[in-house]
């Protein structure tokens, strides 16, 4: 399933838990192909042809994770994120990059792929080899 406008609006803290909301608005057919609270900064190029996949939810992650490392929104000249924030890492910036590239076929391969690149920046093991269920459930 492609969401297909997540943006940090797209989120909300519940407890110590981040939750994903306006799911359910995404699949009414008066929203499609509607740039819903004008979040460009977040939507991948293939937005604008209405060819959304899952990896086009994985440019707007991307995005997404920018905001959170600098507390800005993306700029993206010609449809390309520029990283010109010093302050995150040149492993974070790799991720941000790969997550949005303009090809989508460049981009991490699922949500598993690019969750467990995350991990690896932690230092946390890949769990696609463990088939964790929580990792798995994301990427179906």
């Amino acid at each position: 399933m492609v969401h297909g406008f997540l943006s940090p609006r797209s989120f909300a803290v519940v407890g110590q838990n981040l939750k994903l909301v306006e799911f359910d608005l995404m699949r009414l057919p008066e929203f499609i192909g509607v740039d819903l609270l004008n979040d460009r900064s977040y939507m991948s190029p293939e937005h604008y042809c209405n060819t959304l996949t899952m990896r086009s939810d994985l440019y707007s992650a991307g995005a997404i994770i920018y905001f959170m490392a600098t507390g800005k929104d993306p700029s993206y000249p010609g449809n390309r994120i520029v990283l010109d924030d010093t302050s995150v890492s040149p492993e974070l910036s790799a991720i941000i990059a790969r997550a949005t590239a303009f090809e989508p076929s460049a981009r991490f391969e699922d949500t598993e792929d690019m969750f467990n690149a995350l991990k690896r920046l932690r230092g946390d093991e890949d769990d696609r080899e463990e088939g964790n269920p929580y990792v798995s459930s994301f990427a179906k």
